[in-house]
């Protein structure tokens, strides 16, 4: 037979944001640059709060950035046109996309992996 216990006792909840408003101010209290709220679908918890560093950010956009200069790159090189909600991007616009592209990759590089 299976025993269960009636009177669990609740952990004390911190980092909980009880309305969107405090969200701005608890997550300055902690010091952080960014920062989410989280809904916890399982019902334990109203919401957390998690802090989301800046340098990530700046990493994660440097490798989109590259990754999109590169195909960019590859399809301007190789003239093929692509096709964009009913309009087509001319190699040469795409031409345009690469060198915006790969300039901030260079920018977000700088912010994320070089910058202390």
């Amino acid at each position: 037979m299976l025993a269960f216990r009636k009177n669990k006792k609740k952990k004390p909840e911190t980092n909980i944001v009880l309305n969107r408003f405090a969200l701005g101010e608890r997550a300055r209290s902690l010091g952080c640059d960014f920062a989410t709220k989280i809904p916890d679908f399982c019902g334990a918890r109203d919401s957390m709060l998690y802090k989301i560093n800046r340098k990530d950010i700046y990493k994660f956009l440097s490798g989109a950035f590259f990754v999109t200069a590169g195909v960019s790159w590859y399809l301007s090189w190789y003239q093929i046109e692509v096709p964009l909600l009913g309009f087509t991007m001319t190699p040469e616009f795409v031409w345009f996309r690469v060198f915006l592209d790969f300039a901030l990759f260079l920018i977000s590089f700088y912010f994320g992996f070089v910058r202390k």
